[in-house]
């Protein structure tokens, strides 16, 4: 561990005492996934718990903002290199309606602090595949799917258990080990559900280089490019439920989009339905303390958002890069854990709220979707933009809790 310790304070980061302690972290998504390479690389022992079978279902595009990548320069310079350079740029945010009316349009140059932070669309499955291969084989058990914790001991449905000093919560907005140690408040419900997918298909003209959002009446749609000549394209809808088997899903999604662009319907219909994805959207009202000892939470189990911002993934990889660096400042776990919170809270926080008002917003219907359409189209974008910026760019270990 000492040999490890060396190595890693020539590389610039400060040396910590010697902890042996094994991290075993539940949940192998983005922000497990990105813990475990940053303790990984800086010399901590880490067992990861995934409760999937494999990574094989992983699909979608995910948007990685200036604030994404620079927590992933800070947990592993390669990942950022690797994802930057499978990523997809893009140049800006068009917001419509479904009259074709313009309602926001945005250059990401305003978002964008230096050439290698500009924004881009990844497929979600680069993301895992980059940060798990930097977590050795052996430390990454799947099929892990966890039933309870009992003080110390981790409880799986296969009937095993694993003792753990430490364990660190990452199983997502239906948190077991959030319940079972921290308590605190229950998911919120948006009324909301998304549905999405990545076809083999290109975007006509300008279309192909910027991100865009159709706001219809109580519906919206989505749609950008990936690299390697493919769409990713996504649905919201409100106050329904999708049916479940893949054709029929695919046939729900196709009789919802009619009034949406052919293009977009077009990326729809070359989707195999295997490949579609389902889910209600959720999120966290604020829980006032993420840790308690021996037991710390991040990324969806503690400040799960929706994905109106694309902000969920992101926020994971800044909880990772700051409880990173807090586990190698501090003395105790407590220490670092209290810190990693007081770096966090009111960020994480703000966004989750924020992207609930945005998908309020965007999911107005009947006469309200007129006002909504009116408000934005007259807000100047100067207005908004010190708020996009504060949501996407660096900076973000500037905070303090309640």
């Amino acid at each position: 561990m000492r040999a490890q310790q060396v190595v890693y304070a020539e590389q610039g980061y400060p040396m910590s005492p010697d902890r042996p302690t094994t991290l075993h972290i539940v949940g192998g998504g983005i922000g497990g996934l990105a813990l475990a390479a940053a303790l990984t690389r800086r010399g901590w022992p880490v067992q990861v718990y995934e409760a999937a079978v494999s990574y094989r279902a992983v699909g979608g595009g995910h948007w990685l903002y200036a604030n994404a990548l620079s927590a992933l320069h800070r947990i592993d310079p390669t990942i950022a290199s690797d994802l930057v350079a499978l990523g997809m740029p893009f140049e800006g945010f068009w917001f419509e309606n479904l009259r074709g009316v313009r309602l926001l349009r945005e250059p990401t140059t305003h978002y964008t602090p230096s050439p290698d932070l500009a924004p881009i669309v990844v497929r979600r499955w680069d993301i895992i595949d980059r940060l798990a291969a930097r977590v050795p084989a052996d430390r990454l058990h799947f099929g892990k799917r966890l039933s309870r914790v009992e003080g110390s001991s981790l409880i799986f449905e296969d009937g095993t258990t694993v003792v753990a000093e430490v364990i660190v919560a990452a199983d997502g907005i239906h948190s077991i080990v959030r319940r079972d140690r921290l308590g605190g408040q229950k998911p919120w419900f948006s009324g909301q559900t998304g549905l999405w997918g990545i076809a083999d298909a290109t975007l006509p003209g300008e279309a192909a280089r910027h991100f865009t959002e159709l706001w219809g009446n109580g519906i919206r749609m989505g749609f950008t490019a990936v690299r390697g000549g493919a769409v990713y394209w996504f649905l919201v809808v409100r106050d329904a439920t999708p049916p479940r088997e893949p054709e029929a899903l695919k046939a729900y999604i196709l009789d919802q989009a009619r009034p949406f662009p052919e293009a977009l319907i077009e990326a729809v219909r070359r989707t195999p339905a295997d490949r579609i994805h389902t889910n209600p959207l959720w999120d966290m009202p604020p829980i006032r303390r993420w840790w308690a000892p021996g037991v710390v939470a991040i990324g969806d189990a503690v400040h799960a958002c929706t994905p109106n911002l694309g902000q969920g993934g992101c926020q994971a990889l800044e909880d990772a890069a700051v409880l990173a660096d807090a586990l190698d400042r501090y003395a105790t776990f407590e220490e670092a854990f209290a810190a990693y919170q007081t770096a966090r809270w009111w960020r994480a926080n703000g966004v989750t709220r924020f992207a609930r008002w945005l998908g309020i917003l965007a999911q107005m219907r009947g006469p309200m979707r007129w006002f909504r359409d009116a408000l934005v189209w007259s807000t100047p974008a100067r207005v908004v933009r010190p708020v996009l910026r504060w949501v996407m760019a660096p900076g973000w270990t500037k905070s303090s809790t309640p």
